[in-house]
C-alpha cells in the first residue's frame, strides 16, 4: 500500500488513524479464565494504551502536504520555518503514539503467561503481531519525520531543493516501508476479528 502522495499528509495521518483504530476494542470475555482479574486488567490496560495512540494520531493533520508544498517553486527560508514549527509538534505527537503503542503490547504479552484458552492465546498472539507491525511502522514514520524537519532546516539555511533532493528520497522510501507494516498490521487485526468470532471467544 503506496501513501496516496497527492493528498500528502492527510493520507499519511488517515492510515495511521485507520490502522490504530482497527487495534482497538481486544476481546475480554470468554478468555478461559473470566473470574482472573488480572487478565481484564492486563487486556483493558493495552486497550486504554491503544485509544491514547488513537488519540494522538487523530490530531496529526495535514503536515505532509505543507512539507510537499515547500519543495515546490523557490526556497522560501520563511515558510520552511513554518512547517518545521508544524512538523515538531506532529513529531511529539508520533513519539507519544509510539510509546503507547509499546505499552499496548507489552500489556498484552503478558495475558498470555496468564491461564487462557489455547483459542484465546491464538488471538493474542495476532493481536501481539499486529501490534508488532504498527509499532514498526511507527518508529520508521518517526525516521521519516526527523528527515522531514532535517530537510526544512536546510532550506532555512539556504541550500537549494537540488541539495535536498537525496534526503527527500529517502523519506519518500520510508513513507513506503511503513506503509507495508501498517498493511500488514491491518492485516493480522482483521484475521484477530474473524477468528475471535469464529471460535466465538466472546460468548
Amino acid at each position: 500500500m503506496e501513501p496516496d502522495r497527492s493528498t500528502g499528509g492527510r493520507a499519511l495521518a488517515a492510515v495511521l488513524v485507520l490502522v490504530v483504530a482497527i487495534a482497538l476494542g481486544i476481546g475480554t470475555a470468554g478468555c478461559g479464565a473470566p473470574a482472573n482479574p488480572q487478565v481484564s486488567k492486563l487486556i483493558n490496560e493495552a486497550n486504554a494504551h491503544l485509544t491514547n495512540a488513537a488519540n494522538q494520531v487523530k490530531t496529526l493533520g495535514d503536515f505532509n502536504t505543507r512539507f510537499k508544498a515547500i519543495l515546490t517553486g523557490q526556497p522560501n527560508p520563511q515558510a520552511a520555518a513554518q512547517v518545521r514549527g508544524l512538523l515538531e509538534a506532529a513529531r511529539q505527537k508520533e513519539q507519544k503514539a509510539l510509546n503507547e503503542t509499546r505499552q499496548a503490547k507489552s500489556a498484552l504479552s503478558k495475558v498470555k503467561d496468564l491461564p487462557i484458552s489455547d483459542n484465546m492465546k491464538h488471538y493474542i498472539d495476532l493481536k501481539v503481531s499486529a501490534l508488532g507491525e504498527q509499532e514498526q511502522a511507527l518508529a520508521l514514520e518517526l525516521q521519516a519525520m526527523d528527515l522531514r524537519i532535517a530537510t526544512m532546516k536546510r532550506i532555512e539555511a539556504g541550500e537549494s531543493f537540488t541539495d535536498v533532493l537525496p534526503q527527500e528520497k529517502q523519506i519518500n522510501d520510508l513513507e513506503l516501508q511503513w506503509a507495508e507494516h501498517m498493511t500488514q498490521s491491518t492485516d493480522l487485526n482483521k484475521q484477530a476479528k474473524a477468528f475471535y468470532q469464529e471460535k466465538k471467544l466472546g460468548k
